[in-house]
């Protein structure tokens, strides 16, 4: 029986397909393409495109774990992005609030008086 799989290493991207066995270090990729249909698509810094045997979408986050930094897992940014926006969203609320506490107690201080 053979077996088709792309294997992700700190080094790179070990594909191993019907035929052959190709290595490709992470400096060798520009990046991924992700067609509706079939597995994910490597471009790499010499104008080849690779086939990623059995890789698609849903696997980005694996590879971006195991690229140390060098692919962005979109999953992760969306999820750290939502979570800034909503700590930024609850920190203007709360200085809202504070600002109208302030201004109905009636000890807002006027930049004129001392």
């Amino acid at each position: 029986m053979l077996r088709v799989r792309t294997t992700v290493t700190a080094e790179g991207l070990r594909l191993r397909r019907m035929f052959s066995t190709e290595t490709i270090e992470w400096s060798q990729i520009k990046g991924f393409r992700f067609p509706k249909r079939g597995w994910a698509r490597a471009d790499l810094t010499d104008g080849r495109e690779v086939s990623l045997p059995v890789v698609t979408f849903g696997r980005l986050p694996q590879i971006a774990a195991a690229s140390g930094g060098r692919v962005t897992d979109p999953y992760a940014a969306a999820d750290r992005a939502a979570r800034e926006k909503a700590a930024a969203e609850r920190a203007a609320a709360e200085r809202a609030a504070a600002e109208k506490d302030e201004t109905e107690s009636g000890t807002e201080s006027d930049p004129g008086t001392k």
